[in-house]
């Protein structure tokens, strides 16, 4: 879907095709794809995720469109979390 202005509405899904040759997803290189959930406080999420026992890592790096962590599933899956920066709520 697009929006009047012409880009994505805040929250639509969204694909994007990463070469075959990726580490992006991890250190296992069988795991090709990623679900992505945007949250409104990266902060709070964490928070509650650590205190329920799963491990999290919180990317540092501050990026133009937000924050972001990452998690994996049981099956080792990538999971990645982000906060828009606040132009995309």
């Amino acid at each position: 879907m697009r929006s009047r202005l012409g880009g994505r509405k805040p929250g639509q899904p969204h694909s994007h095709r990463f070469p075959e040759t990726t580490d992006y997803f991890g250190p296992d290189a069988t795991k090709t794809w990623m679900v992505n959930f945007r949250v409104r406080s990266l902060d709070a999420i964490v928070a509650q995720l650590r205190a329920a026992g799963v491990s999290v890592e919180v990317d540092p790096q501050p990026y133009p469109n937000g924050r972001f962590a990452r998690l994996y599933d049981p099956e080792g899956n990538p999971i990645e979390l982000g906060e828009p920066d606040g132009r995309d709520r």
